[in-house]
């Protein structure tokens, strides 16, 4: 996004840039009236063009803003001003828990209290019916006194639904603390929370994250399939108990999560031995020492890195969603052929079970046969279906260039042609890789049909 330092949107005057994501970019404003600091989040200019997004962002903008918590950042206020859609919430300049945990090892006690704040703070907004859907340490802000403030509440919601996400096929979030549910774009409730503060406490008792790969939806495959590593392996003082909490708070499935964020708070602190912790320490401020030409050169790079990363994140991600449901289209073929074998039986059985045997009514074989050709044309129709889906993909992948493993995530790469040659010499399936033009993904060994655009 554009630097809009110096100018005015709305109230509020805009000073200087302080970050950007994803999803929007922050700025430090001043407001006159109150003659106060705030901080302005501003969406990028093409989503205030949507209708539809309007009118969602005044709606979530409201429920937001009445979020009154002493571990939520404040809302004061929200607007549209110059084609950009703002929200204007409390200012603070200490940093953010992503800074704490970049400059100091954490001790138990301040970990429970972060959890216990945050908990008790996702627990106040699932009470309303606000879920986050983007937790992460760089949305938990730090104050003055090392006390957590989440941020960002109800962001992802305002976005998701806008024509600029949906034709791209986009998923919102960030994938390192994403739940398996939300990896595929499934349902959410107030369990996706948990997962990702669980992904949060890994991190801040572990020091590193618990999945890690070299492409966002390589990470997502992770969540979803991949069994956690221990925190214990990577820190052999931590108490079990505490890692049991960890386990709980990851698992794939929902149901065998903590059902609330202060159950998980609670549970932590037991496992700890902690009933109250202590503060985080503060963030150190960081001095701006660059000119003002070399922050917004700065800005600026910072700004496309993330946007490449979403539109290689939303590409891949549509392209593994189609091939899914492709395979899945297909396999229910054999599954409408048995259902017609099948259908047939509890018409005739009656008759052949009993003794001696008696010869079913004209109607029945009829019935029979209607019923089996019925379910052939249903699996034909299937089939069809799924191979139209499988023509729509590869024509995808050869006019966008990236087609990735649906088996592990990561982006597969064509064989060499020394690579065929030994194949064809030494084992007979290298024949079929020639004929039918196969590549094969170096993560998980599947092989997949590629296409001449494709690129690893």
């Amino acid at each position: 996004m554009e630097d809009l330092s110096g100018r005015q949107l709305g109230r509020y005057r805009i000073l200087e840039p302080l970050g950007e994501g994803g999803m929007a970019a922050v700025f430090k404003a001043y407001q006159p009236g109150t003659e106060r600091h705030v901080a302005v989040k501003v969406l990028p200019r093409q989503f205030a063009s949507d209708g539809d997004f309007v009118a969602r962002f005044a709606q979530e903008a409201r429920v937001i803003a009445n979020l009154e918590h002493q571990s939520i950042v404040p809302v004061y206020d929200f607007g549209e001003s110059d084609g950009y859609a703002f929200l204007v919430m409390r200012f603070v300049d200490t940093g953010t828990l992503a800074n704490v945990l970049s400059k100091a090892r954490l001790t138990l006690a301040q970990v429970c209290r972060a959890v216990t704040q945050i908990g008790e703070a996702l627990d106040y907004a699932h009470g309303r019916g606000v879920l986050h859907r983007d937790i992460k340490p760089s949305n938990v802000l730090v104050d003055g006194s090392g006390n957590c403030l989440l941020s960002d509440f109800g962001l992802a919601k305002m976005v998701e639904g806008s024509i600029h996400i949906t034709h791209t096929g986009g998923i919102l979030g960030t994938p390192a603390y994403m739940s398996p549910e939300q990896a595929l774009g499934r349902p959410l409730d107030s369990r996706t929370d948990i997962y990702s503060l669980g992904v949060i406490l890994y991190e801040m008792v572990t020091r590193r994250l618990p999945f890690v790969a070299e492409t966002p939806v390589a990470l997502l495959m992770k969540h979803i399939q991949e069994p956690l590593p221990l925190p214990r392996q990577q820190d052999a003082s931590l108490p079990e108990l505490v890692e049991r909490v960890i386990l709980k708070a990851l698992a794939k499935d929902p149901a065998d999560r903590y059902q609330t964020a202060t159950d998980m708070a609670r549970a932590l602190r037991a496992a700890a031995g902690d009933e109250h912790g202590a503060p985080l320490p503060t963030p150190p401020k960081a001095p701006v020492v660059l000119p003002l030409s070399k922050q917004r050169k700065e800005v600026g790079r910072e700004a496309r890195e993330p946007a490449q990363r979403n539109q290689e994140t939303e590409k891949a991600a549509l392209q593994l969603h189609q091939y899914r449901r492709a395979q899945r289209t297909k396999a229910s073929t054999l599954t409408m052929i048995f259902a017609g074998l099948l259908a047939p039986l509890p018409l005739i059985l009656p008759f052949e079970l009993q003794k001696p045997p008696v010869d079913p009514p004209a109607v029945v074989p009829a019935i029979g046969l209607s019923l089996y050709v019925l379910f052939g044309f249903l699996a034909v129709r299937q089939w069809r279906r799924g191979k139209r889906m499988e023509q729509e993909l590869e024509t995808k992948a050869k006019t966008e260039g990236n087609h990735y493993c649906c088996a592990c995530g990561a982006p597969m790469r064509q064989y060499y042609w020394l690579h065929y040659t030994l194949c064809v010499v030494l084992f007979p399936w290298g024949l079929i890789g020639l004929a039918f033009k196969l590549k094969k993904c170096r993560e998980c060994g599947r092989a997949y049909p590629t296409y001449a655009a494709s690129r690893g």
